[in-house]
């Protein structure tokens, strides 16, 4: 068994370090490979050398309009909508 959540139902996300909750603008919240570009170029990917994690999620704070991005394991929690 697994607990399932679905990233198309996420509605707020508990970041660490204080950061507290952040609202999501409906259908933005993405889980993929965690890489760092510079225009064009992917200049660190993956789990960049073992000191990333490789998975990391973004989102677009419905707030403020910013997109936040970072390793997955930044994410403390989530809120949802139910199926």
């Amino acid at each position: 068994m697994s607990l399932a959540i679905d990233p198309e139902g996420v509605i707020a996300v508990l970041l660490a370090h204080g950061a507290g909750w952040r609202d999501v603008r409906s259908g933005t919240f993405e889980i993929d490979a965690y890489e760092w570009v510079l225009g064009p170029v992917t200049v660190g990917a993956s789990s960049y050398g073992g000191i990333l994690p490789a998975v990391g999620f973004r989102f677009v704070d419905n707030g403020t309009g910013e997109t936040i991005a970072g390793p997955l394991t930044s994410v403390v929690a989530v809120a949802g909508k139910s199926r």
